[in-house]
């Protein structure tokens, strides 16, 4: 049981220390990145547009009336892998210990 401290703390110790993103330099962009964006002097939707499609949304709105009293209902827990890593830690800890 004593072989499996070292690794476990080894491993808390990984996990639980900062990552070093401050001493990170960026890299410069892939061509593929670059080509990517916009160009400069892209087209933004105009006033009519805007105008367009908001007409669409109202008439969407007001073909199905019971949208307006959506509740959502539903709760959603999110377990993320911070969570599961610290849970796990503690198994091992506890299993170790």
């Amino acid at each position: 049981m004593s072989t499996l401290r070292w690794p476990a703390f080894a491993l808390a110790l990984a996990l639980l220390t900062p990552p070093m993103i401050g001493g990170a330099v960026a890299a410069p962009l892939a061509a593929s990145e670059r080509d990517a964006r916009p160009p400069a002097g892209a087209a933004t939707p105009d006033d009519a547009t805007v105008a367009a499609d908001a007409r669409q949304y109202a008439a969407r709105e007001a073909a199905s009336p019971a949208a307006a009293d959506y509740r959502g209902g539903a709760s959603v827990v999110l377990i993320s892998g911070g969570t599961v890593t610290v849970v796990l830690l503690i198994v091992l800890l506890i299993v170790l210990l």
